[in-house]
């Protein structure tokens, strides 16, 4: 949370994040997520998913083109369908959004939008304000998911 903070400071401050402290970052926790394991259909893992892709967008997009993860959208579509426990909503809500943005493409909008809007509803969030007021509850960084999650609610 500490990092995504620092981004949205330096984005409304008009300053630069030193490239050290972003590239020390990505390795920490891209290399982290990459090599934890969790039981399929898992809240542990749904959120490592739902985190690694959110670490894309931050991380492995660059001048807003998104490039393909088949295999993580895969799994993340796969664990999202075969879940095995309730997951709290605001929660859900987040993996969602931040899995959606960067693992889904237009042709998942079928589901995935009804779930995200299912799932806001549960939470009290009828606005794309509320909704994003939910999410800077996770990690957020402004910049970069508040247009692409919007089109999303």
């Amino acid at each position: 949370r500490t990092f995504c903070a620092l981004l949205n400071y330096a984005t409304e401050s008009r300053r630069k994040i030193p490239q050290e402290t972003l590239l020390n970052t990505m390795a920490s926790v891209m290399y982290r997520l990459l090599y934890l394991s969790f039981p399929t259909n898992s809240l542990d893992e749904i959120v490592r998913l739902g985190l690694m892709g959110f670490c894309t967008n931050i991380f492995l997009q660059w001048s807003k083109v998104n490039l393909p993860y088949p295999h993580l959208s895969r799994t993340f579509k796969g664990c999202l369908s075969n879940l095995s426990i309730p997951i709290a909503p605001h929660t859900m809500l987040w993996v969602l959004v931040s899995g959606g943005i960067s693992l889904c493409t237009q042709d998942d909008d079928e589901w995935l939008v009804p779930w995200i809007q299912t799932t806001a509803n549960i939470c009290s969030a009828r606005t794309w304000s509320q909704c994003r007021d939910i999410l800077k509850n996770f990690l957020w960084i402004d910049f970069v998911h508040d247009e692409l999650g919007q089109k999303l609610f």
